[in-house]
């Protein structure tokens, strides 16, 4: 593709860049519901479904490969130990929470201080992952 001025170039370049803007909205708003934050979203449009929790996990962890897939160090040697123990955490507490009831027997008896702690670490772990 060839170019006849570098403002070509920088708005291909910002358009590649909107798929992890679009992505954090939708994953702020699986996460909150896997967490309890928010009640049940219905689809209205035709399709008339509501999310459950089995599938704002599977969506958030969707969102988070084509973070991954998206950002400018899509290898994880790439990553400092620390940023690779962050990135993982999110998804993680999301599949712990979603499959192992003790997990799930801790949330609630910390309730919400481990539910917003998760949601907090699903947040931080995406944006650590996109820098």
């Amino acid at each position: 593709m060839a170019y006849r001025n570098g403002s070509s170039i920088l708005a291909d370049y910002a358009y590649l860049r909107t798929l992890p803007a679009l992505t954090v909205a939708l994953l702020f708003v699986f996460s909150a519901y896997l967490y309890g934050a928010i009640s049940p979203v219905t689809l209205e449009w035709g399709i008339d479904y509501t999310i459950t929790t089995q599938g704002a996990l599977i969506g958030s962890l969707v969102i988070y490969a084509l973070a991954f897939a998206s950002s400018e160090t899509k290898d994880l040697e790439k990553y400092e130990k620390p940023e690779i123990a962050l990135i993982s955490s999110g998804p993680g507490i999301m599949l712990l929470y979603q499959y192992i009831p003790y997990v799930q027997d801790q949330f609630a008896a910390y309730d919400p201080t481990l539910y917003i702690i998760a949601f907090i670490f699903s947040m931080v772990s995406w944006g650590v992952m996109v820098r």
